[in-house]
């Protein structure tokens, strides 16, 4: 596989293992496929930067396709789901990506790369998955708790929520200070749930500034 500066593809250089019984030449498949996920990654967002949105979503739809052609080749690779997790959190998708990154890491616990050294200094190549797994929950929470205050028009308790959720995958300064904001705008209105509620909680209620 060749190989790139980009973290991804640290990734690939840190993690290709070519598993016993698979044939070389399925092999060379699996890896170009793999390659296709990064490719399109890189392509989709200079569409998206350019303001070319439908390029862009065409690129997404290839990575995909690139993804399930290989995993049909080789289910027990973990690399196709590594790179395309790594896709998925690139084009602001975290929610979707979670799913591959646990994937991939029941791939990798399966296999005898567990105590692999993680491509950015981690200890294991599933530490550095776990932090991975963290930041996409993170990404997940923010762009919720983003849509939920909606620019302070929409439902400030349901967006406290989600920052409560931030706090639980990060001890981030700035989230206090957001915690902080949400709860002095609830006690201006002399409506602070306390503890805050979850999000799931916070959903059945008005969509209204409160």
């Amino acid at each position: 596989m060749a190989k790139d500066p980009s973290l991804v593809r640290l990734l690939c250089c840190a993690s290709v293992i070519i598993f016993c019984g698979v044939d070389c030449s399925v092999q060379s498949q699996y890896d170009d496929l793999c390659d296709k996920i990064v490719e399109y990654s890189g392509l989709a967002a200079q569409s998206h930067n350019k303001g070319n949105f439908r390029q862009a979503e065409k690129y997404v739809s290839l990575a995909k396709k690139s993804f399930l052609s290989a995993v049909k080749l080789d289910d027990s690779d973990p690399q196709a789901y590594l790179n395309y997790a790594q896709f998925l959190l690139n084009a602001n998708k975290p929610a979707e990506s979670l799913q591959y990154w646990a994937n991939a890491r029941l791939k990798i616990q399966a296999s005898n790369l567990a105590a692999e050294p993680g491509p950015d200094g981690e200890a294991t190549l599933l530490s550095w998955i776990d932090s991975k797994i963290a930041l996409s929950k993170y990404a997940h929470y923010s762009i919720e708790r983003d849509r939920s205050y909606a620019g302070g028009q929409g439902n400030i308790s349901q967006a406290l929520a989600w920052a409560v959720l931030q706090l639980s995958v990060y001890q981030s300064p700035q989230t206090h200070f957001d915690i902080a904001t949400l709860e002095v705008i609830l006690r201006s209105t002399r409506r602070l749930p306390y503890p805050p509620r979850s999000p799931s909680a916070a959903s059945s209620s008005s969509h209204t500034t409160e």
